[in-house]
């Protein structure tokens, strides 16, 4: 067990230490003793809000970065894959036609509606197809043009 992990479970047995006389204590029996306390019940409620507001935005935050940085992790390997196309437009344009027809399910997500009829297609977009296609393992098995490094 780590030095984190130690201090978080002592962290649990303080919360679990304090809170278990609230759990026998009425709702009312709390109120009144804030106000005894000369504590604003509704103040406190809204601190406790604004803490737990802010405590669950931090880890959203949290999230959110942890989530972006195993995009970015994942985009560079997908860039990073290498493999071979054939040179020219028209074999890549074959190329893609072929796996498209094996795997037909993938036709509407791979060919935006400019693209259905291969018009207007840049070799750009065409490149970009097929390697999406390939990291999907789509384009591997239609054609032994593409090989690994």
């Amino acid at each position: 067990m780590t030095d984190s992990d130690k201090k978080l479970q002592q962290l649990q047995s303080l919360i679990d230490g304090l809170s278990e006389p609230l759990i026998s204590i009425s709702d009312e029996e709390i109120r009144n003793q804030v106000r005894e306390d000369g504590l604003n019940v509704k103040k406190l409620g809204d601190l406790g809000r604004k803490i737990l507001g802010e405590a669950l935005e931090i880890y959203k935050s949290n999230t959110l970065k942890q989530a972006r940085n195993q995009y970015q992790v994942r985009l560079a390997a997908f860039h990073a894959t290498k493999f071979f196309l054939p040179t020219s437009f028209e074999e890549k344009l074959k190329l893609l036609k072929e796996c498209l027809e094996k795997h037909a399910f993938v036709k509407d997500a791979v060919l935006t509606t400019q693209h259905r009829d291969f018009k207007n297609l840049s070799e750009a977009d065409l490149d970009s197809m097929l390697r999406q296609l390939h990291a999907l393992g789509l384009l591997a098995n239609s054609s032994p043009v593409i090989k690994k490094d």
